[in-house]
């Protein structure tokens, strides 16, 4: 028993020192660790990312030229997924509503896909643990970008996100693409600062049963923090006013 206890010690600290976290970001991470773990999660949870704004497409991704990027169609869906375990329900929402999914894609596979929703509709699909962004009428919201295990590090994303953000920057005529990347997630942190994105801030949610709790702590230095009903009517704009 107590072997196994200090195993697990051992891999979360491995985990958490993977993650390149500062002492307030550890703390946070054991915590939604902990409540998930506990099976607590979404009664009580805790969210801590970084958002993003991209306003100049990135260079184009010459390598890799026997790989297809393309936008999705309604006939993708099945392999949309199966590749990351997405419910049929949420696909054919996404779908419905006219977010645009770009996919990579090889030999008849599907790699890897990434999407956009368009405002000026509100994006909120990151309840109950954050509001729901306000998403301006001229801009796209990127979400829920994922690889196949076996593709990861080859180089078959970086084209697929490159592509994709060109294409909404200039064809689709979007000012600006904005993001939600998890504090811990410090592959995608470095991909987005990499190719460009400008960091507006950092968000803490401490979500309780009827009440959100935010703290947020601004590129430009600015914090606020607050409180706020735990329903679907609370929306955020960036910066929070």
């Amino acid at each position: 028993m107590i072997a196994r206890v200090r195993d697990k010690l051992e891999r979360l600290r491995d985990r958490l020192a993977s993650e390149e976290l500062d002492r307030t970001g550890r703390a946070l991470r054991i915590t939604e660790l902990v409540l998930d773990r506990a099976r607590l999660t979404p009664v009580l949870a805790v969210g801590h990312s970084r958002f993003y704004q991209l306003t100049a497409a990135p260079r184009p991704f010459r390598g890799l030229r026997d790989l297809v990027i393309r936008t999705a169609e309604r006939a993708d869906a099945v392999a949309l997924r199966a590749l990351s375990d997405t419910p049929a329900a949420l696909v054919d929402e996404r779908m419905a509503r006219g977010d645009v999914t770009y996919l990579a894609e090889h030999a008849g596979r599907v790699l890897a896909h990434v999407w956009f929703h368009r405002g000026p509709t509100p994006f909120a699909e990151d309840l109950p643990v954050f509001p729901r962004w306000v998403v301006p009428d001229d801009a796209f919201w990127c979400y829920h970008a994922y690889t196949a295990p076996d593709a990861r590090a080859s180089g078959v994303f970086v084209k697929l996100f490159q592509t994709a953000l060109r294409d909404v920057l200039t064809e689709r005529a979007a000012s600006r693409v904005l993001c939600r990347v998890k504090e811990s997630n410090a592959p995608s942190v470095h991909l987005h600062e990499r190719l460009g994105f400008e960091r507006l801030g950092v968000l803490i949610s401490l979500a309780l049963p009827g009440v959100r709790v935010l703290s947020w702590h601004g590129g430009d230095g600015a914090t606020r923090r607050w409180a706020q009903r735990r329903d679907r009517a609370a929306v955020m704009r960036f910066p929070p006013a």
